[in-house]
């Protein structure tokens, strides 16, 4: 795997942001295209008594968080190191993605997980759906659940008919 200056900087940044202490600390990193300085991310990292974390926004605008403090769904061990964290994704209009539990925040990732979605995030394989779009689609669940109801029915009456 071939890494590019911009990948190396990302997770330079990306380590330093996990290990800030302090009561209350935010950094704002913004990176450029060194060929023609435009922008083309942000890392943010929060930590204070109940969240710890950090954001990145990518140059296809969508942001995702990775939150692992005390008011986070996430998993504390005793050296009050996180070992899973909670998050959640957003495009540049603040509508946020739903995950596959109708939530828009999931929770107890491991790094790997993390990984992975901040990997689909900056790939921009994540799709912001509108509205109108998920109502329909939950709309067509419905129906399917019924549909499904309705065969389960019609298969215990041929069983029935059988015996």
């Amino acid at each position: 795997m071939s890494l590019t200056l911009n990948d190396i900087l990302a997770r330079r940044w990306t380590r330093q942001c996990l290990i800030q202490r302090g009561s209350m600390t935010t950094l704002n990193q913004t990176l450029f295209n060194h060929s023609n300085n435009t922008h083309i991310m942000k890392f943010t990292a929060r930590k204070d008594d109940n969240f710890e974390g950090f954001t990145m926004t990518f140059a296809n605008n969508l942001t995702i968080s990775v939150q692992y403090g005390k008011g986070n769904y996430c998993t504390k061990n005793g050296n009050n190191e996180s070992i899973s964290a909670e998050i959640a994704i957003w495009n540049e209009n603040r509508k946020w993605y739903t995950f596959d539990d109708n939530d828009t925040v999931l929770g107890h990732q491991t790094p790997d997980e993390v990984a992975e979605w901040i990997r689909k995030v900056s790939a921009g394989e994540i799709e912001i759906e509108d509205e109108m779009t998920k109502s329909l689609k939950e709309i067509k669940r419905l129906v399917s659940i019924d549909m499904l109801y309705e065969a389960t029915d019609k298969l215990d009456n041929l069983i029935q008919s059988l015996k």
